[in-house]
């Protein structure tokens, strides 16, 4: 749910196509398992999210902080696996 700003939502329409949308504020959306999705700030924004109880692989497409896709074994870990990923992707150089 956008709260402020401005963002879009990319998800699998209905054809199986990526479908792109400005999310409008305080309006919910709902992604079904499996489905890929994305946010993507357009401006500065608040965002709330939700989930269901993970379960299986998370598969990342693309990810920002590079974080691997997410198992159970790495959710049982403290950090999940996104310390390092995060450290790395801030040490970068623009």
């Amino acid at each position: 749910m956008l709260i402020a700003g401005r963002a879009k939502l990319i998800a699998d329409g209905p054809d199986g196509a990526l479908d792109e949308v400005e999310m409008m504020p305080w309006k919910g959306y709902t992604i079904r398992p499996y489905q890929r999705h994305r946010l993507v700030a357009i401006d500065d924004c608040d965002v709330i999210e939700a989930s269901t109880p993970e379960a299986g692989v998370t598969v990342r497409l693309a990810d920002d902080y590079r974080r691997p896709d997410e198992t159970e074994e790495l959710r049982g870990q403290p950090d999940r696996g996104w310390a390092l990923a995060d450290s790395e992707s801030h040490s970068r150089a623009p």
